[in-house]
């Protein structure tokens, strides 16, 4: 698989899984359609509490969310008060007996107004839905009088998008680190190549030969499958780390096989000089460390446990 394939991966599948505005709840679905296009309408109103209080709305479970025909009073429920015909209103005290019109009229927590990002409003113009503020509609009392639905959000029962955001980065991390190995490994196909076409040396060349191949096509085989698996919407969490290790590993493998090679042909044109084989020996020595140390590395990365990127807002 070609670098730009996992560039389009991580931008395209990544992104698709991560990013989405989907629920679980079929009632903030509905919520958030009813509200969108209106005055201040749903995916703002979405967003910022999203952001300001961790919410994950695409994972709230549907129990979470009521249907009524008025606010529930207790602190932790998120009434959103909904105008679905409009009304004329009668608390308009300032003799234009203005109209009440569809949209998001009122939020509050109990009885608290809150402002559009969930926070309590500090004043009456902070506050979330239309602008009734001097026209008699600013309270829990008044919002119950003119909605005609009331979604109640148990709190309680919304999971915290903290989680899920320390996933994404997981899984970001993890796509990136498998792109960077891809270019490591990229970058020393002329070493591969070298390895391949080897025919005869001082001692240990076959040892040296032998290493850089199953070094090389396990990491390729290993990238391959992963890719593979992210494209399908699943990562492991110790990727980053992992593949960072593993790619370090390898670089050192065949680093040492290209002083192990310069050294074997220096005692090819040397056969009496016992300088460049006792080198040879001991580059060998340490290339076989470092390739024993990366086959357990891609052994540790081979039982990750893949993870379901999770949709979330």
């Amino acid at each position: 698989m070609k670098k730009s394939e996992i560039r389009k991966i991580i931008k395209e599948e990544i992104s698709k899984h991560l990013l989405t505005e989907k629920f679980q709840s079929s009632k903030l679905a509905g919520l958030y359609s009813l509200l969108s296009g209106q005055w201040r309408g749903g995916k703002q109103m979405f967003d910022r509490m999203a952001q300001k209080k961790k919410f994950d709305w695409a994972n709230t479970p549907d129990k979470a969310v009521k249907k009524a025909s008025e606010g529930n009073s207790a602190h932790g429920i998120i009434n959103v008060f909904v105008v679905t015909t409009p009304k004329k209103n009668v608390r308009d005290r300032s003799g234009w007996a203005g109209t009440v019109n569809k949209g998001l009229l009122g939020m509050t927590d109990g009885k608290t107004v809150l402002a559009m990002n969930g926070s309590i409003a500090g004043k009456r113009g902070d506050r979330a839905g239309a602008d009734y503020n001097t026209k008699g509609i600013h309270n829990f009392k008044a919002f119950n009088e003119y909605a005609d639905v009331v979604y109640q959000i148990d709190t309680s029962m919304i999971p915290s998008s903290a989680d899920l955001q320390k996933s994404r980065e997981e899984a970001r991390h993890g796509a990136e680190a498998l792109k960077s190995a891809r270019d490591v490994l990229n970058s020393n196909k002329r070493r591969y190549q070298d390895a391949l076409t080897m025919k005869a040396g001082e001692g240990g060349w076959k040892s040296a030969r032998d290493m850089v191949k199953k070094a090389t096509e396990a990491l390729e085989k290993a990238i391959t499958q992963h890719t593979a698996m992210l494209s399908k919407g699943f990562y492991a969490s110790g990727w980053n780390s992992q593949y960072s290790a593993a790619s370090r590993l390898y670089e050192q493998v065949m680093s040492k096989f290209q002083r192990f090679q310069e050294q074997n042909k220096s005692a090819l044109k040397n056969k009496n000089d016992k300088y460049y084989k006792d080198r040879m020996a001991v580059t060998l020595k340490d290339m076989q460390d470092e390739f024993k140390e990366f086959m357990k590395k891609m052994q540790q990365i081979s039982r990750e446990k893949p993870k379901e990127i999770q949709a979330g807002w």
